[in-house]
């Protein structure tokens, strides 16, 4: 979903911009006891919107209604560290595959240039 300039509540021009991410933020559900479910253990529950430091940005845009005073915030694609190395494994896998592939098909070739070389020297009149 797209995050638009127009308020959904009130139509009116919402201003870009975004909040700070000092720690890792996301939402979390209330519980049938009316109770936020803080999500510890049970990461299915939570929604994550940024993420701090090292690992995440120092920012999440975000877009402010001044007539309804309501922030909406687009829930990011956040890329955890072990999927950032799961693409990298599984790049190197398919880099070293297509060479594999192409050091197999140098070495047909090779091998095609050397009969035909023998070939060409042997002596036709030789049984």
């Amino acid at each position: 979903m797209e995050i638009t300039s127009v308020c959904p509540y009130c139509g009116k021009e919402m201003r870009d911009g975004a909040i700070p991410v000092l720690r890792d933020i996301y939402w979390c559900a209330r519980g049938e006891d009316g109770m936020l479910k803080d999500g510890f253990g049970d990461e299915k529950e939570q929604v994550w919107l940024g993420r701090a430091g090292l690992l995440g940005d120092y920012y999440t845009p975000a877009r402010y209604c001044e007539s309804c005073k309501v922030v909406i915030v687009p829930v990011p694609e956040i890329e955890w560290p072990l999927d950032k190395l799961d693409k990298k494994f599984t790049a190197w896998q398919e880099k070293m595959s297509a060479q594999r592939e192409e050091r197999k098909a140098q070495r047909e070739e090779e091998k095609r240039e050397e009969r035909s070389r023998k070939r060409r020297e042997k002596d036709p009149w030789e049984v």
